[in-house]
């Protein structure tokens, strides 16, 4: 930072509005109290940027939905497990059809169902709009194994036309970068509180049974995951801190294969003997 701020710095890299976060946050060290922002200043700022509730932001958003939900029926149509409770029976009309569709929206399962898992199916939810180089890169990583998953609502929030909002702080969570494409596969886990030995608290001080229950430990902080569902999550993100788990394949998106054995009525339903 402080080659930055004397213009010695020469990186195309390292974006210059981290540098000016990093002089903000030490800057703090020498304030008693931080200065309040007025409400002029604050809603100048705030307008900056559209929002979510915006008309245009609106608009843009609904005809995404629109253009999905025809993707959705074509989708549902072709599936082979017709056991979902998301398909349609024989003979119904296509506009049934859509208004089934227009119902399972408001449904999280329906999205976990229908999650995007491929970068030729996130292009066509995303209007043919990825570029040749992003499909490359996601190509790549597909061949490298990297999981990518997607839902249809979180998709039907990025921008895919030339005019509206800017889109990126949103799209960044489900576009790989090269580095960590490249990265994958020797993403080492550099946690020592990770290291659990029985009997020993490890570096954070806990004292921890051995397994995968629990992840990411710190002093007063403890996530635990159980063995089953809870092992994916409703979308993976770019940045995702747990990249090493799932290149090592103790998370990943096979529902059918984390669907839970025991339901937890029977896990947590109190002996016979106990009455």
């Amino acid at each position: 930072m402080w080659q930055f701020l004397e213009g010695k710095l020469r990186t195309e890299k390292v974006p210059t509005d981290l540098f000016i976060d990093l002089l903000q946050q030490f800057q703090r060290l020498e304030e008693t109290e931080p200065p309040v922002i007025s409400v002029g200043k604050l809603r100048k700022f705030s307008e900056r940027w559209p929002t979510g509730t915006d008309p245009q932001v609106i608009e843009i958003r609904r005809r995404n939905k629109e253009r999905m939900i025809h993707l959705l029926i074509q989708k549902i149509e072709s599936r082979k497990n017709l056991s979902s409770r998301f398909r349609f029976e024989e003979n119904t009309s296509y506009t049934e059809k859509y208004q089934l569709v227009q119902e399972w929206w408001n449904d999280f399962r329906f999205h976990l169902t229908m999650a995007v898992k491929t970068p030729a199916e996130l292009n066509r939810f995303l209007g043919n709009s990825l570029s040749g180089e992003t499909l490359y890169l996601l190509n790549k990583a597909r061949k490298k194994g990297m999981p990518f998953f997607a839902t249809p609502y979180y998709l039907s929030l990025l921008n895919i036309e030339k005019e509206g909002y800017d889109d990126e702080a949103i799209r960044s969570y489900v576009m790989y970068s090269p580095e960590l494409v490249e990265t994958y596969g020797n993403i080492r886990a550099w946690e020592r509180e990770d290291i659990v030995e029985p009997g020993k608290p490890n570096a954070a001080g806990w004292l921890l049974p051995d397994g995968q229950n629990i992840h990411r430990r710190y002093p007063e902080v403890a996530i635990l995951i159980p063995d089953t569902m809870g092992r994916a999550c409703g979308g993976l993100c770019a940045s995702c801190q747990r990249m090493y788990d799932f290149q090592s394949e103790r998370l990943n998106f096979e529902f059918e294969k984390l669907r839970p054995k025991e339901s937890w009525e029977k896990k947590t339903a109190p002996p016979d003997d106990l009455f």
